[in-house]
């Protein structure tokens, strides 16, 4: 099931949440998946991609600017885990995947090839409670 987000809206719910500042690989948007590339910048990923690009470490919460989009170099907020608010259509207590789709998010487990990468599961229908998957994920 697809994930809608409203990246206006991404944000900690509580104090329970770690943040890491990192900075953007490239363009990014906030409510997006995120993983660190070989030079540790924050790149969205993808579940179509290599081990490494399927390997969502959070969401990306924050621009500088308050913006919902980052330039490449910007820095940025990535929650690694603890709950994130600002998401629709989520079936509470089902795992949250990495999508096939560049960065979004999903409920669908992954096929055809593509990495399966939990990145946490839905509390309810709006928050995601991120808690990435460790060890290696499995491709279907």
């Amino acid at each position: 099931m697809a994930i809608t987000v409203t990246s206006s809206q991404v944000r900690p719910v509580d104090d329970r949440c770690i943040v890491n500042t990192g900075y953007a690989g490239a363009a990014l948007t906030v409510g997006y998946a995120g993983y660190l590339d070989a030079s540790g910048y924050v790149q969205h990923a993808d579940a179509n991609a290599g081990e490494t690009e399927s390997r969502g470490v959070g969401i990306i919460i924050s621009s500088p600017d308050g913006e919902t989009s980052i330039a490449a170099g910007r820095a940025c907020g990535l929650c690694v885990f603890g709950p994130v608010g600002g998401f629709s259509g989520m079936t509470p207590g089902e795992p949250v995947y990495v999508d096939k789709t560049v960065g979004l998010l999903t409920q669908t487990k992954p096929t055809g090839g593509a990495y399966q990468r939990a990145i946490g599961y839905a509390k309810n229908a709006y928050v995601i409670m991120v808690n990435p998957e460790s060890g290696d994920p499995s491709s279907a």
